[in-house]
């Protein structure tokens, strides 16, 4: 409940920084993160997907492409968020992970945003 208060705040936080300049509009964008997932030769495809269903509101169909990306390609961006938002989706996965004894490793990364 803490974390949905703390999202709403910050999206309404971000419509007050949008502002109308000489016909213009012009914003201050918050900074987005990646979370990445990273295989190993340990954890399942069945706990990834689990994982991508349960705390990142994906579908079966995207869970599955998502672990096979992470399975062949050694990570994969799995869901770009606001910090906090990144920050919850990672802890809850962990805990998971850790509950369940597995290495499952999840990191996030700032997106780059280019001007053009």
């Amino acid at each position: 409940m803490e974390a949905l208060k703390y999202i709403t705040n910050q999206l309404a936080m971000f419509e007050k920084s949008t502002k109308m300049k000489k016909g213009r509009q012009s914003s201050i964008l918050p900074t987005l993160f990646h979370v990445i997932f990273h295989n190993d030769k340990v954890t399942s495809f069945d706990f990834v997907e689990s994982c991508l269903m349960d705390f990142f509101d994906r579908s079966f169909a995207d869970a599955q492409k998502l672990a096979i990306k992470v399975h062949f390609n050694g990570h994969t961006v799995v869901g770009t968020y606001l910090f906090k938002i990144a920050e919850i989706k990672i802890k809850q996965t962990k805990k998971r992970a850790r509950q369940n004894h597995l290495p499952l490793k999840v990191t996030m990364q700032t997106v780059l945003v280019s001007d053009g």
